[in-house]
């Protein structure tokens, strides 16, 4: 009988615990847009991730390892909301066709850097992006792809525009695995 008597309170000792109900959660009863804790593991296996190279001047490599957005959903989230992201990994925005669009940071937490690439993989425009910005981030030419890894990737592995990132080769070697 006394353990019957104890479940109302423990009941609403977790409804405390969980954080109560969601007119409590912030002072004027709307939801806060959540914060996604923790760097999101990217692995070759996973669907919708690529391993790319970048062939630099001189004949070496640099490789990142990506997350495909190609719907317009995925591509307006990118990496909003995140606090970290793993060594060596980004994002892969892919477009049908080309394209001007701006990126935007004002829902992102960490720095990032962009290259825009063209269809056949040269990387026409990098630029350092500033978390929470309210600027709009754009390529002076016209693009098909847009990488963003953890700003100062591109400089401390060398890339540069003029290098050629094999996107298209990525996608057909994914497609056979």
């Amino acid at each position: 009988m006394r353990f019957l008597l104890a479940i109302p309170a423990i009941i609403t000792l977790l409804a405390i615990a969980c954080g109560g109900d969601s007119d409590t959660d912030s002072p004027n009863g709307v939801t806060p847009t959540p914060v996604f804790t923790g760097c999101m593991k990217f692995s070759p296996q996973s669907p919708n991730t690529h391993t790319i190279r970048i062939s630099k001047a001189g004949g070496t490599t640099a490789t990142v390892i990506v997350q495909l957005l190609d719907t317009p959903g995925e591509r307006g989230a990118g990496l909003a909301n995140r606090d970290c992201l793993p060594e060596d990994s980004g994002m892969l925005f892919a477009f049908p066709d080309d394209t001007t669009i701006s990126f935007q940071m004002r829902d992102t937490l960490i720095p990032l850097s962009i290259a825009f690439i063209q269809a056949g993989g040269e990387i026409v425009h990098i630029v350092d992006m500033e978390p929470r910005a309210t600027e709009s981030y754009v390529s002076p030419v016209p693009y098909r792809y847009a990488i963003e890894v953890s700003q100062g990737w591109f400089a401390d592995n060398g890339v540069a525009l003029g290098d050629t990132a094999d996107i298209a080769e990525s996608f057909s070697a994914s497609a056979t695995n």
